[in-house]
């Protein structure tokens, strides 16, 4: 015969909804030249180029060019190329630092 104060228990917590258990997140550190993409580190797209597609276990990072209008001055792991503050008919992009060709 189970005890009265064990069938309350049961009764009790078998009500209850689970909580989520807190679990521990851990960060991953990549090379300087890479970023990274849940648990991998992927190579980093040169600058006036942005990602196109994330690296995978089987395949490196697939890397676009800006498009006209937009830039990125550094290596990077960027989906989206930023405006140019000012732009010339060919193309050139001017930005604070510097002229770069799109």
């Amino acid at each position: 015969m189970v005890p009265v104060c064990f069938t309350f228990l049961i009764w009790i917590f078998g009500s209850l909804p689970l909580l989520p258990v807190a679990s521990r997140v851990q960060t991953i550190t990549c090379h300087q030249a890479e970023y990274s993409v849940g648990d991998i580190c992927c190579p980093m797209c040169s600058p006036g180029n942005r990602v196109k597609t994330d690296c995978t276990e089987l395949r490196t990072t697939s890397c676009q060019p800006c498009s006209a209008g937009t830039h990125i001055d550094v290596p990077n792991g960027l989906k989206r190329c930023s405006p140019c503050s000012t732009c010339d008919k060919e193309g050139v992009c001017h930005n604070a630092s510097s002229w770069t060709l799109k």
